[in-house]
């Protein structure tokens, strides 16, 4: 079914309910879109030529910093090298930062097509006007993200008092670093507004397989209800004219694409942080045990609370890909209960095994160039490499 999308509400009630994410972003000159007269469109020069500032914001006093460290440490020997070791992590952090930048100004057309996928998942879902789902994404997204900033102030606290590194060049490390963290957040933000929209899904289904246990026949209205959505009743009556299953489907298949197309966005994103995490889990490995065989103060407490940390990202995207993939995996436990009710109209039945080949088109998996897929395996997998390159070090430092 084609469904016009007229109604700016639609437009704004998505970008409330995303804005405390989107805020921080655009502060750091990452921009997805912009609205215009209720429309969503592509950025502006103003707005690119900001992120080109914010290139250069972190790229040139990095650069003179590193520079004027290289030619003028006193550090000789077995602690210079380990400090410009220390370093190697943050000039990841800063590639990461320029290339994320760019990327997000190339592919920005796309960005604008995923927010214009929502707007239709929305309108297929008979949600579009519904504030008070809006405002529950939105209530748990800034609780969510208060937790997030609370929490990455009292480690960059931590690290102000336990370091006595250049303050002016601690800021800009930090700064640098929260971007890393911050992008990893907003990829569970768009991934958690598509696991919301699949738990309606889910909920219009399960008041369908309901009715139909109670044989209880729905009311025959298209209206969700406004004050609670444990009383959904957007599926209407069984019958064999009920073909509010192929509407579901529809927005299922809306939820696919916006799912390849979140996948599309934050790919490299994806690919950096994991490399990014991985070498700075081993440098921190290596320069802990590296010093401490040296005979170089070092302190393994604080070392390990800072793998901890950049561990973080990785496991939150993880979390929020394994809760997608379960939800997706609730829906098809849930078709396939309407396609076994042989009690069922024949029409209905035929929807249900059609929507089911759907759920088997879109199994909602998000993956790195198609190398690294998103879910709790990999996170497993990533620690167990971990370990396993720390035994290899631990053994390697015995000959040093």
């Amino acid at each position: 079914p084609k469904i016009k999308l007229i109604d700016k509400k639609v437009t704004h009630l998505i970008a409330y309910s995303i804005s405390p994410t989107i805020t921080i972003e655009n502060l750091y000159g990452i921009f997805r879109y912009r609205i215009v007269n209720g429309q969503v469109t592509t950025i502006n020069k103003f707005m690119k030529l900001y992120a080109v500032f914010m290139i250069f914001f972190f790229a040139i006093p990095y650069g003179v910093w590193f520079t004027h460290f290289i030619q003028y440490e006193e550090s000789t020997g077995v602690e210079r090298i380990t400090e410009i070791a220390e370093e190697i992590p943050v000039i990841l952090m800063l590639v990461k930062h320029i290339l994320t930048m760019i990327i997000f100004v190339y592919i920005n057309m796309k960005n604008v097509k995923l927010f214009k996928t929502f707007e239709k998942i929305d309108c297929y879902l008979n949600i579009s006007k519904n504030r008070q789902f809006h405002r529950k994404i939105r209530a748990h997204l800034q609780t969510a993200l208060i937790t997030f900033l609370v929490t990455y102030a009292i480690s960059c606290l931590y690290d102000f008092i336990k370091n006595d590194t250049f303050i002016p060049y601690k800021v800009l490390h930090v700064a640098i670093d929260f971007e890393c963290h911050l992008e990893a957040f907003a990829f569970y933000t768009y991934v958690k507004i598509l696991v919301e929209r699949i738990v309606i899904v889910n909920l219009y289904l399960s008041n369908l397989v309901q009715a139909n246990e109670n044989m209880n026949k729905l009311p025959n209205t298209s209206k969700p209800a406004t004050n609670a959505f444990d009383n959904l009743i957007f599926v209407g009556s069984i019958s064999s004219n009920n073909n509010k299953l192929t509407t579901l489907a529809t927005a299922y298949d809306a939820i696919g694409e916006a799912g390849k197309l979140i996948n599309e966005v934050f790919n490299f994103q994806i690919f950096l942080t994991l490399v990014y995490t991985f070498v700075f889990v081993i440098m921190s490995i290596w320069i802990t045990v590296y010093s401490f065989r040296s005979g170089i103060s070092v302190s393994v407490y604080n070392n390990v609370i800072e793998c901890i940390e950049e561990l973080i990202p990785v496991v939150l995207m993880c979390y929020i890909c394994e809760l997608l993939y379960a939800k997706r995996n609730l829906t098809k436990m849930l078709i396939n209960e309407l396609i076994m009710n042989y009690e069922l109209p024949k029409s209905v039945r035929i929807q249900a095994k059609s929507f089911m080949e759907l759920v088997n088109v879109w199994p909602l998996e998000l993956v790195a160039y198609e190398m690294f897929c998103l879910n709790i395996k990999l996170l497993v997998s990533f620690i167990s490499l971990l370990t396993t390159y720390l035994i290899v070090i631990l053994q390697i430092s015995h000959f040093m």
